[in-house]
């Protein structure tokens, strides 16, 4: 292979010819232009292996550490938004009209939340695990009131509890951790109506004898509806 850069010439002279100063210079010319443009593309080629190298060779323990970190969408507009500054992890997700719709993180005290929030930035619904071993779901209507609550007690005691639009309890389920279970209506008074129960062994049983229950007094009156355990709202956040 002839090394001598002469050859590479284009539109170089033949044998014997006279070549002008000026034409040498441009063709001189010619031949730097052509190397710098293949020096950019073999540097362009090496930046972009070495960058694939790199992600390649990232040891499975590297990691990226921030404090807040936001991803927007094509228009610059927040839609994921991710921060632990405030000393507990937070996630929150925006619509397209920059309304908070979803939330979720660990509080101070060792609660994991979730919530749902509508167009009008109400919850509607929250869940949350409780450090103690709880856990629970609310739904909640339009105006941000609690209407049905759900329960999963460490103790193994599950209970649905519905809630009128005033507030009011007036359908509550309970299974108990011993395999007893009960169903209350109240009235609008907050007074049970009516309950069926069955025991451990599955024997149909009046409420006061139903495990959770403890038997009145006067046994000629309704017994009160058992509370839900700890009875909490498992609001998020």
């Amino acid at each position: 292979m002839n090394e001598d850069p002469r050859e590479e010439l284009e539109g170089a002279p033949g044998p014997g010819a006279e070549v002008p100063a000026d034409a040498d210079a441009e063709a001189r010319l010619r031949r730097v232009e052509r190397s710098l443009r293949q020096l950019r593309i073999a540097l362009a080629a090496a930046v972009a292996a070495g960058a694939a190298l790199a992600v390649a060779g990232l040891p499975s323990r590297a990691k990226l550490s921030v404090r807040e970190l936001a991803v927007e969408d094509a228009d610059g507009r927040v839609r994921i938004s991710l921060s632990a500054t405030k000393g507990a992890p937070a996630l929150e997700h925006y619509d397209a009209q920059g309304r908070l719709r979803i939330s979720e993180g660990v509080d101070a005290d060792g609660k994991a939340g979730w919530t749902l929030l509508d167009t009008g930035g109400r919850r509607r619904v929250a869940a949350a695990a409780f450090a103690d071993g709880d856990s629970g779901l609310a739904l909640l209507d339009g105006g941000g009131r609690v209407r049905i609550q759900q329960i999963a007690a460490a103790d193994g005691t599950a209970a649905t509890l519905h809630l009128d639009a005033q507030g009011r309890k007036r359908i509550e389920t309970i299974a108990t951790g011993n395999g007893s279970a009960v169903d209350s209506y109240l009235d609008p008074s907050g007074s049970v109506r009516l309950q069926l129960g069955t025991d451990a062994e599955g024997e149909a049983v009046l409420p006061a004898q139903a495990g959770g229950y403890e038997a009145r007094d006067d046994g000629d009156e309704a017994p009160a509806v058992a509370e839900a355990p700890r009875g909490r709202s498992p609001a998020a956040r």
